[in-house]
């Protein structure tokens, strides 16, 4: 994923920090190669809004829209590695970034109210080309595993590994070191 430095909760958040336009060339990168699928993970913080003259500017769901200009159908969540074994509480944002034909072919073969409001988002995106700015955030959701745990069973979303209750402590995940 790009860097994440401006975005992060624990560093300084600067909106007009020039890395923060990386996503977004993430996107134009994927809009030339034109592969079927993209990945951009980033820290929790890019979730959070800027505030600037009391407008609130979403870093995600800005490159959300990068994407779909690319010809990508975003779909957003929130993830923490403890739910896939990992010792380590890690929330991530990761952007599922898949190609609209292919999102459309997925959408023919098997219904999700993720995927279809992805593709509603980009078909919006699209029209609405020229004036950007005027896309309602509602249009589009990260969904967020602490929250909506019933979407992570292996379509769009992973599978949890380690449910609520069972997560992998760190003298289980390193023990191994003491022999």
């Amino acid at each position: 994923g790009p860097p994440c430095q401006s975005f992060s909760l624990a560093g300084k958040r600067e909106k007009n920090n020039k890395k923060n336009l990386l996503p977004l060339s993430f996107a134009k990168i994927a809009g030339l190669i034109q592969p079927r699928f993209v990945l951009l993970e980033n820290v929790k913080g890019i979730t959070a809004p800027f505030t600037e003259d009391g407008e609130k500017y979403f870093a995600w769901f800005e490159v959300a829209k990068a994407f779909a200009l690319q010809g990508y159908v975003p779909v957003c969540m929130l993830l923490n590695s403890k739910y896939f074994g990992v010792a380590q509480n890690r929330p991530r944002f990761i952007l599922l970034a898949i190609r609209i034909d292919l999102a459309k072919k997925l959408s023919t073969k098997r219904s999700n109210h993720q995927l279809q409001k992805g593709i509603d988002f980009y078909n919006v995106v699209i029209k609405n080309k020229y004036s950007l700015d005027k896309i309602s955030l509602d249009l589009l959701e990260y969904y967020d595993i602490e929250t909506n745990q019933e979407l992570y069973n292996g379509f769009l979303f992973p599978t949890i590994l380690t449910p609520k209750g069972q997560f992998v402590p760190a003298s289980e995940a390193i023990g191994d070191l003491k022999r």
